[in-house]
């Protein structure tokens, strides 16, 4: 049975340009234990994703499908109700630290804060397990008393995932981890964020969302790949990097730097006017009139791997 299942959904919102359709119809699951990426360019509706599972999108959003996790439908849960959820069995690592730390508050306070309100312990307790939860992710238990702008941007990051894990969460949702660190640091990061599912138990699952095929070929068990909104490719990690079946993935993977740096022709569509048909087909080189008129279906390459391309 899936932790996480997600349903058909759609995430729209209004701009000063139009409606944005941020998630367009995606469907994805997470089962227990396992590393699932979403793996895509800046702008393909990743990080709106995995903020609509944490229920973190403003109120003005348009919202349809389901988010099922332990098949209850977050979207229709309470406010309060999502308030008992976050944290405590899903959690989620934002990928800019610096913004999303109290600057007035020592780290130890914020992760001794998370900890008292969803695990029910004492202050003296929980102030332990802050320090305790520093020492996981190797930092200094003692830093507890520091500020967040006394920490480099690693450090930060390694503050954030301490408090993401602090009430052992079922499901992590890890944001663009290593956006922005350095090539150590991000190696650093990857080794510490590969032991993570274990720690929150045999079932602890993450959804790690990153546009670096570095990260996801390290981490991931399947890896979804998003462009436009929508799911293009879903597949064992062998699946998309050795024999990937979508154009865009095949030119996502080419534009690497370690594959030749090769980019893929032209721009990526706008949210707000997305062509019809496949939302690919303006830089496909392999494009036909059917491409033009019909979104094609997630469909088997084989059972485990699937594709959204009438001519996969």
């Amino acid at each position: 049975m899936d932790l996480l299942k997600v349903i058909g959904l759609k995430v729209y919102f209004d701009s000063r340009d139009g409606m944005v359709k941020a998630v367009d119809g995606v469907d994805l699951s997470v089962a227990p234990g396992e590393t699932l990426t979403l793996l895509g360019e800046t702008g393909s509706g990743k990080t709106v994703l995995g903020l609509a599972i944490m229920g973190l999108l403003p109120p003005n959003i348009l919202m349809e499908g389901k988010i099922l996790y332990r098949q209850k439908n977050l979207l229709t849960l309470s406010a309060g109700e999502l308030r008992e959820l976050r944290g405590r069995e899903i959690a989620m690592i934002m990928q800019n630290p610096l913004s999303s730390l109290n600057p007035t508050i020592t780290v130890g306070e914020q992760i001794a804060e998370a900890v008292r309100e969803h695990r029910k312990i004492s202050g003296k307790a929980a102030w332990k397990e802050a320090e305790n939860m520093l020492g996981l992710v190797g930092l200094p238990p003692e830093r507890v008393r520091h500020y967040p702008h006394q920490f480099s941007g690693g450090m930060r990051q390694r503050v954030m995932i301490a408090l993401g894990l602090a009430c052992r969460p079922s499901l992590l949702i890890a944001d663009e981890p290593t956006k922005g660190l350095d090539v150590t640091v991000q190696l650093q990061i990857m080794d510490l964020l590969s032991s993570l599912p274990g720690y929150t138990g045999s079932d602890g699952s993450m959804l790690l969302i990153t546009h670096d095929l570095g990260v996801a070929s390290e981490l991931a068990d399947r890896v979804a790949v998003m462009y436009a909104g929508r799911i293009v490719e879903l597949g064992g990690v062998r699946d998309i990097f050795k024999k990937p079946a979508h154009p865009y993935t095949r030119g996502f993977i080419a534009a690497h730097p370690g594959n030749g740096l090769r980019p893929i022709k032209g721009q990526s569509p706008s949210l707000v006017e997305l062509p019809s048909g496949c939302g690919f087909h303006p830089r496909c080189p392999g494009a036909g009139s059917l491409c033009q008129r019909e979104i094609p279906p997630l469909s088997d390459v084989t059972g485990t791997h699937k594709v959204r391309c009438h001519y996969a």
